[in-house]
Parts: C-alpha cells; structure tokens; sequence
C-alpha cells in the first residue's frame, strides 16, 4: 500500500491583526456563529463563506481567500480544534459541519440522523454530542487551538491515480491539480508512505520520476517507511492558481505490497480517482471499496466496504469527492 499524506508547516502572515481582534470576540458571539455555519447544508453550502461573519476573523481568513481557500482553512482549522476531542463528539462535530462524504448534500437535522444510525444511538445523543462539542471548538479557536492541521498553503481539486500491478514492477502513475492557497507558493512539500519497506528499500530501490510538473527531490525519511519528497514549481504561482504535476514511483520487482491503496488527506482534497490494473494471471478473489475509513481499520475485515468488479481488462476504476481529512478511502482486495 502506499498513502499519501501531504504537509506543510506555515501559519497566516496576519496572525498578529486577526490576533488582537480575535482577543475581541466573545464566547458567546463564536458559538452564534458556528451554529449558524452549521445548519442547512454546512461547510458544503456553495454559499457557506456569506455565512461566517467574525468567524473571518476567527479562522484568519484574508480579504483575498476564495471560497475553496476559505472552505479549505475552515476545514483545517475545524479539524485541529476536534483532534483531542472524544471519538462521539469528534464525529459529532464533523456531522455538524458536514465536513464527509457521506453528510455532504444533507441538512443538519438529516446529517445527525445518519451518525444516530451508524453509531447505534439516538438523534437526541447525536444534539447533544454536536453541542458539546461545538462549545469546544469556539474554545479552541478563540484560544488559538495547537494546529496539528495548519492552514493549508495549498489544496488538491483533482487527484488521478493509476497502480499497475501487472508489469515487471509494481507502478504507480499520480496526476495531481492542486490549487495555490498564498502568493508565491514555490515548492510542494509530500510524503509518501510505502508499507513494509525499510528505509535502504525507499531510498535506493524505488524509483521516483517526474513525467511533468516540476523538479522532484527525495530529501530524507520521515520514518521507517515514509518518504519526504519536496516538489519544486517551475515557477511560483499566484493566490488561486491551479497546477498540474504527474509524478512515476516504481517499487522492486521482489517487494509484496499490502493488498490495498488508499489516500489519507491532510488537506482537502476534492476529488480522487483510483485505477488498479491486475495481472490477469493472477486476478484477485474479491475488491472492495472504502469510505472515509480509519487508516488502522483498512484491512480489518470487519470495516464496511462495497464490492465491486473488475472489468474484462482486469482493472478497477472508482472516484471518491470531498474526502474527510485524515481517513482513508481507496480500494482493497484478497487473493
């Protein structure tokens, strides 16, 4: 398996004026705030930035931002502020918002329903979890909330990916679009994560290749198995601008992945599509499909997936949309 996992370590070149102002908003006037974010449509409302008053101020958001860019620094922000919060109030929260793929398209009162459903507990647990765990959030956005999120200096519209299982090597083609977030985005800073390999494997025996794009550096492990790979633009773009890069990593001939591929998106990232090619020879005996899925929970057998089918060239092709931050949705399969 390898996943993806996308980083990047600034803060908001404002946050010294939105500091002081931020000192004077209330509790109170943050809590309006965020439950009028939340209803209807949520996070995912075309509309939603016409909805967030001094949460401007709250989420630093600039003049400048787009909607994406402001949906994209709410996200993160909202993400970081429920990292420590129980697992029931975490997703409580994220129902709330929206912020899923399987809330998105819903009013609140209906996202509620679906959790209550999924959770085994009853609409009026899933208020008062919501509830709960909005107080927390406005707490620790006014207190400045430890942004093990940070605000994303840019975001993928359209991710493209092609794991080819039946050459001489184990291939995988990645197409990615990503957006500017800030004036003068100049390099990408990635990570790639490739499982039961040890750090001689990642650095002398996979090849990575840039097709298109940019100038591709592996620069160090991050740990065991994870790769830091640092992108350099071939020129920086603006605020808003888009990019397109194809970046070729090539695997040993000898090395057993894991029977999965998934993406675990530290920023948002709204679309994914998936391709694995098989070797006809060799056909697995069944493929699934995984939603937003904890990354621990991906080969468990256990977690819910779709079965779907391959087709008469051997490949699987699914495509996965606004997909929630730091879980893991791809594809797996047994043999």
């Amino acid at each position: 398996m390898i996943s993806r996992r996308w980083r990047n370590f600034s803060t908001c070149p404002h946050a010294s004026t939105h500091g002081a102002q931020k000192a004077q908003i209330g509790l109170g006037e943050v809590l309006t705030a965020l439950t009028k974010l939340r209803s209807g449509l949520g996070i995912a409302d075309p509309k939603f930035a016409d909805r967030l008053g001094p949460l401007r101020v709250v989420f630093d958001l600039q003049e400048s931002d787009g909607v994406e860019t402001a949906r994209a620094k709410v996200t993160s922000r909202i993400a970081a502020a429920t990292a420590r919060l129980p697992e029931d109030q975490r997703l409580a929260v994220d129902a709330a918002f929206s912020q899923t793929g399987p809330f998105r398209g819903k009013r609140y009162m209906e996202r509620l329903e679906i959790l209550a459903q999924q959770r085994g507990r009853t609409s009026r647990t899933m208020r008062r979890w919501a509830d709960s765990g909005l107080a927390a959030v406005a707490e620790a956005l006014l207190a400045g909330a430890p942004r093990t999120i940070r605000d994303p200096h840019w975001w993928t519209e359209e991710l493209k990916v092609a794991l080819v299982l039946d050459g001489p090597t184990p291939e995988v083609l990645e197409t990615r679009r990503v957006v500017a977030a800030r004036d003068g985005l100049a390099e990408l800073d990635l990570a790639m994560t490739i499982t039961e390999a040890d750090a001689d494997t990642v650095l002398n025996r996979v090849t990575f290749d840039v097709i298109y794009g940019g100038v591709l550096h592996v620069v160090a492990m991050e740990s065991s198995d994870r790769v830091r790979l640092v992108l350099t633009l071939p020129r920086p773009l603006a605020r808003g601008s888009a990019h397109e890069y194809t970046v070729r990593a090539r695997l040993p001939a000898d090395h057993e992945l894991r029977a999965h591929y998934v993406c675990v998106p530290k920023y948002p990232c709204k679309r994914f599509d998936l391709r694995v090619r098989f070797s006809p020879a060799d056909p697995p005996t069944a493929v699934t499909r995984l939603v937003d899925v904890y990354q621990r929970d991906v080969q468990d057998p256990v977690t819910a997936a779709e079965a779907v089918r391959l087709d008469p060239a051997g490949e699987v092709r699914t495509c996965f949309t606004d997909l929630a931050l730091g879980r893991a949705s791809g594809l797996r399969w047994r043999y």
